[in-house]
């Protein structure tokens, strides 16, 4: 292992996008530094201690933006649940090449703009929930024309913006599968 976790870096810059005002406070030094290490609450690493697994910051009032190109390079991540925050800016459209992520939980934040269709193009992907939001409506023929053709499993764009891949038949009245024109 060196004595260094080799993704410390990228995990620091990414904490310190989502949390500008340290609400994490003493906290943020453990998560940052060797956060597999410490053994860090919210976060879970592989067995050997090199490598991010999983980041559950949920109900902290972080109220910063995602930097994907620090999210990105930690390349073994499977979870990322930032629900119930004060998350702003929008879901960055290249979240999707190079993160392996089954589950994303953005939920109850204050993200906004497009959702970016890259989000089908997460081939891990089984869950996301994305609703309770402020995203812009979209045209669900134009924007998600393509779900279907990446996704593994049945999903629904609510009218609440919760994008639903959980492999459950959860579609709502306008949803792709019931147009007529498809």
């Amino acid at each position: 292992m060196g004595g260094e976790f080799y993704e410390s870096k990228s995990f620091l810059s990414f904490i310190r996008s989502v949390d500008p005002e340290n609400k994490l406070g003493n906290r943020k030094n453990e998560l940052s530094q060797y956060p597999c290490l410490h053994k860090s609450e919210g976060v879970k690493c592989n067995l050997q201690g090199t490598s991010l697994l999983e980041i559950r910051l949920e109900n902290l009032n972080l109220s910063g933006v995602i930097y994907a190109a620090s999210l990105c390079k930690l390349q073994n991540l499977e979870v990322l649940s930032l629900a119930r925050n004060l998350i702003h800016g929008t879901i960055p459209s290249w979240i999707s090449y190079r993160t392996r992520l089954g589950y994303l939980n953005l939920s109850n934040n204050s993200l906004s703009e497009r959702v970016p269709w890259t989000l089908t193009k997460l081939k891990y992907l089984k869950s996301s929930d994305i609703s309770n939001n402020h995203f812009t409506p979209i045209s669900i023929k134009q924007e998600f024309k393509y779900v279907y053709k990446y996704s593994k499993e049945p999903i629904a764009l609510q009218s609440d913006s919760h994008l639903n891949t959980t492999g459950k038949d959860e579609h709502v009245a306008g949803s792709p599968r019931e147009s007529s024109d498809n």
